[in-house]
C-alpha cells in the first residue's frame, strides 16, 4: 500500500482531512433541493441501487452479463464458426483509468433518454456526480490522500459510471467497426468476444 499511496500520478497527499469542506459542499448542493422540495427522505432509499438491484441507466445494454448465468444461456445461443476465435480481455484498472470528462458526458447521454422520469432535474444529478467523481480521498495510516484520476474504488456511483462509460465506449466502437464480431459479451471489464 505505501508504493501505491507514493505514486505521484496517481495519488497526492493532503495536509488535512477535507471530510468537512466536502461535507459543506454537499450540504450546500443539497439543501436548495430539499427547500424546493426535490429531495425528500424517501427519495433516497427509493434510488439508491446496489450490484444487485442494477440502476434503469444501464439495464439496457444487449453486452451486458448479469452473472455466468446469463453467460452460459447467452453463448449457448451463438454459434460460432471455424474461421473465428474466442477472444477475452479486461480493462487495466478500469475504475481509476476512466477520465472524469469521458464520465460526465457518458452520463449525460444516459440520462438524456429518462427526461422525463427523473426525479430531479439532470444539470443537478450531473453537479452530485461531479461531487462524488472530484471526492476520491482516503485516509491511510494516519494520513488522507486524494486520488488524481478516475472514479474512487469501492464507491457505488463509480459502478453505475463505469458501466455506463463501458456502454458507450462499446456502442462507439462496435459500430463503426466495419466487421464487428458475431457476439460481444461484458462482465463489467471482462470481455468475451
Amino acid at each position: 500500500m505505501d508504493t501505491l499511496v507514493n505514486d505521484g500520478n496517481t495519488y497526492k497527499k493532503l495536509k488535512s482531512d477535507p471530510s468537512k469542506k466536502l461535507q459543506r459542499n454537499l450540504n450546500q448542493k443539497l439543501w436548495p433541493l430539499h427547500l424546493a422540495n426535490i429531495i425528500k427522505k424517501p427519495l433516497y432509499s427509493k434510488h439508491r441501487c446496489s450490484v444487485a438491484q442494477a440502476p434503469k441507466l444501464y439495464e439496457r445494454s444487449e453486452h451486458r452479463l448479469v452473472n455466468s448465468a446469463d453467460f452460459i444461456t447467452k453463448i449457448q445461443a451463438e454459434t460460432i464458426s471455424a474461421i473465428h476465435e474466442l477472444v477475452s480481455f479486461d480493462v487495466k484498472s478500469l475504475f481509476t483509468s476512466i477520465p472524469l470528462k469521458l464520465a460526465i458526458e457518458c452520463m449525460e447521454e444516459s440520462l438524456a433518454n429518462y427526461d422525463d422520469e427523473l426525479p430531479i432535474p439532470k444539470e443537478e444529478i450531473i453537479d452530485l456526480l461531479k461531487l462524488c467523481l472530484e471526492s476520491t480521498f482516503f485516509q491511510y495510516n494516519g494520513s488522507f490522500y486524494q486520488q488524481l484520476h478516475g472514479t474512487a474504488m469501492g464507491s457505488p456511483v463509480s459502478v453505475v459510471v463505469a458501466e455506463i462509460v463501458m456502454q458507450r465506449l462499446e456502442e462507439r466502437a462496435l459500430s463503426s467497426y466495419p466487421n464487428p464480431p458475431p457476439f460481444w459479451f461484458r462482465y463489467v471489464d471482462d470481455t468475451l468476444t
